[in-house]
């Protein structure tokens, strides 16, 4: 799995019309962490998870297409080399706007980080549709998803206790229903969705 995001990182290194802003990938996550997500599934740990961050661990990727303007002119205002992961996890999305931001924050951040205060009042249902499946109580979000996706072309991916499978909320989390997916599933479409960004800086596309 590893291989998928450093064949990524390999293709916009090569990319002209591509200012690679920061990438990197790992480590993979200690037996110790690993452990810790045993503990919060409290059973089996879907495989795809877990194979994501016993192989590849963390991602963060995060690029500007060299003639976009909002990047030409602003050029120092973008900070390069891998960021902090709680800056990662907000700020280079909501404000420095990037064309391409992959972010998969390591396992002791998606263990450690709250988001109970931004879901509190959020109706959330495991089965994704209103009313398939269990709905998420109020005041147990962190108890029954974990955050872990910061990408520019999502909101809010987490995947479920109960099931392992993904859900995205929309506008900010305020809206959790719709398909849910496997977690590989997901990974697959991010970097799909990254590679057709990529294309279409290559044909001077400088808006996604």
């Amino acid at each position: 799995m590893r291989d998928l995001f450093a064949t990524l990182i390999d293709q916009l290194h090569r990319v002209p019309e591509v200012v690679v802003l920061g990438a990197e990938l790992g480590p993979p996550a200690s037996a110790e962490t690993l452990a810790r997500l045993d503990a919060w599934f409290d059973g089996p740990v879907p495989g795809d998870v877990r194979a994501f961050y016993a192989e590849v661990g963390a991602v963060q990727i995060r690029w500007m297409a060299a003639k976009s303007p909002r990047y030409v002119g602003r050029e120092d205002t973008f900070l390069r080399g891998v960021v902090p992961w709680e800056y990662a996890l907000f700020d280079t999305i909501e404000n420095a706007k990037e064309d391409g931001v992959l972010v998969l924050p390591p396992l002791d951040v998606v263990l450690d980080r709250s988001w109970e205060n931004l879901m509190d009042g959020v109706d959330i249902w495991v089965g994704g549709e209103i009313d398939e499946g269990p709905q998420v109580e109020e005041g147990d979000f962190d108890h029954e998803v974990r955050i872990f996706d910061f990408s520019s072309f999502y909101d809010w991916p987490g995947f479920f206790r109960a099931t392992g499978l993904v859900g995205v909320g929309t506008d900010h989390g305020i809206d959790w229903s719709g398909e849910r997916v496997r977690f590989r599933a997901h990974l697959d479409d991010a970097l799909d969705e990254m590679r057709g960004r990529l294309s279409a800086a290559r044909r001077g596309q400088t808006t996604f």
